[in-house]
């Protein structure tokens, strides 16, 4: 709920501060369980444990600035009864605080019926299916056959979403090809393995036996589970803004992804609005957050704290002078 939805009054119990910090701790996920299953008692013990916690000593009074603002959002009509709130002293912060959980328990109950006559209903963030995880497996010799010329190769189609890919059926068309093999045609796609496997150095994650429990996921299906949260954000509460993201790939290679949703009145997306103000390129921008994605691997640290601006510039500088080349090239006359 806003700030001024269920606004403080003038000689409340609570100063303005704590009213705010109660305002916000009211909608924590474990203080709402509480308040939805009827544990009033419960929530209160809650928020108290939590309102002590944070504020520990006497409220340092109003400033000049704060109360102008106080006074400037009153209603007419109670502007004159408005007074600056002074600061109180120990004894006074002691006494208050004796009657912390009465007070609490007046407060709990005016904004769940403030809630009930607006109709307020906590949000409830819409469900994102999990990451889909891959579990990794021993190279065979299908796996090569599968790389090679020889067989099958799909082909799009085109639906009322756009091109397609039919996967299965191309699955289904290489495992048919793959059983019409004779066994000699079969041995040469499994010395192709063994000599896959000798040139790798035998990476573990090439002979790992099938069926490990040590799921991966793989850089599109992170990818869709970002833009299936973002999506769902934007069209459930309206919220926008951009997302970037990166990290290891099934193989082991860095990888970003970044999302945007949402536009400002302008019709500008955050995404187009921070590069302009940058002054970057998406390109220039992306390979800036690539550098960063590839110094968290593991290794050596640099002391140095420009170490990364000064990578970052020199990668915007080769970017823009191959952009400058290739427009060169373009726009050279023959």
């Amino acid at each position: 709920m806003h700030t001024r939805t269920y606004a403080m009054r003038q000689n409340s119990y609570f100063r303005p501060d704590e009213w705010n910090f109660l305002l916000a701790a009211v909608l924590d996920q474990e203080v709402q369980e509480y308040l939805d299953k009827g544990s009033y008692t419960k929530a209160r013990a809650l928020l108290s444990a939590r309102f002590q916690e944070h504020f520990t000593s006497p409220s340092a009074g109003e400033t000049e600035e704060a109360f102008k603002q106080r006074l400037r959002f009153a209603k007419k009509g109670r502007k004159g009864d408005i007074v600056r709130i002074r600061a109180e002293s120990q004894e006074e912060w002691d006494a208050r605080m004796q009657q912390l959980n009465n007070q609490l328990k007046s407060w709990l109950y005016n904004y769940r019926a403030k809630c009930r006559r607006a109709g307020v209903k906590r949000w409830v963030a819409p469900p994102v299916p999990p990451i889909r995880r891959h579990r990794k497996r021993a190279l065979k010799a299908f796996d090569m056959f599968c790389k090679s010329d020889t067989a099958p190769k799909g082909a799009d189609f085109v639906t009322n979403k756009g091109q397609r890919f039919d996967l299965s059926r191309l699955q289904a068309a290489r495992k048919a090809a793959w059983d019409h093999l004779s066994d000699e045609d079969k041995e040469v796609f499994q010395r192709a393995v063994a000599e896959t496997l000798r040139e790798a150095d035998v990476l573990p994650e090439l002979v790992e036996i099938e069926g490990s429990n040590a799921p991966v996921a793989y850089a599109e299906d992170i990818a869709a589970h970002v833009d299936d949260f973002f999506e769902g954000l934007h069209e459930d509460v309206k919220w926008g803004g951009f997302a970037m993201f990166g990290g290891p790939d099934h193989d082991g290679e860095a990888r970003i992804h970044f999302t945007h949703a949402g536009t400002n009145r302008n019709g500008q997306s955050f995404m187009d609005a921070l590069l302009q103000w940058l002054g970057l390129t998406q390109l220039e921008f992306e390979t800036v957050f690539s550098l960063w994605v590839e110094q968290s691997r593991q290794g050596p640290q640099a002391n140095d704290e420009h170490v990364f601006a000064e990578s970052a510039r020199r990668a915007i500088e080769h970017c823009r002078a191959q952009a400058a080349a290739t427009h060169t090239g373009n726009t050279s006359l023959e």
